[in-house]
């Protein structure tokens, strides 16, 4: 049986795989298309998830969530402003949140932290969000596209 490590380290690797997949077959004009033009775009979404991804990974590295800054996340985003630069931050961030898990030590899985909302939790509630929000944002992504007629799927399976 895997560790909650193991398992959280595939299952974050595979979301961002198939949030890219979904995100490649995406026409480049509709990556930053904002539905009625105050909806989120898909760039936007896959920012979040790059910047979420590093925040993770530092906050299991440090066992202590950083201070949050809307701040560095705008210029995070200003940084990675094109779909190109975008995804291949997440694919970074993925890879380095994957080697976080996996070096994460059994022992500290219930140690408290606070939570992106402002509650309290536990490392092993970080260990699980970063899979949970790509999950929420390839539903995003798969809703823009089918608003614009694709009713495709894209999960290689």
């Amino acid at each position: 049986m895997p560790t909650i490590q193991e398992l959280f380290a595939k299952l974050v690797q595979q979301g961002a795989d198939l949030l890219i997949r979904h995100v490649e077959a995406t026409p480049s004009d509709k990556q930053t298309w904002s539905p009625l033009d105050k909806g989120r775009t898909i760039l936007d979404q896959v920012q979040e998830c790059a910047y979420l991804n590093g925040f993770a990974a530092k906050t299991l590295t440090e066992r202590r969530q950083p201070e949050w800054s809307q701040v560095q996340f705008d210029r995070f985003r200003a940084e990675f402003d094109t779909m190109e630069k975008a995804l291949a931050r997440l694919r970074a961030e993925t890879e380095s949140l994957a080697h976080a898990i996996l070096a994460f030590p059994s022992e500290h899985l219930d140690d408290p932290v606070q939570l992106p909302w402002g509650e309290n939790g536990t490392l092993t509630n970080w260990i699980t969000i970063p899979y949970w929000n790509m999950c929420y944002h390839l539903g995003q992504v798969c809703y823009i596209q089918t608003l614009y007629g694709d009713q495709g799927y894209y999960y290689g399976f």
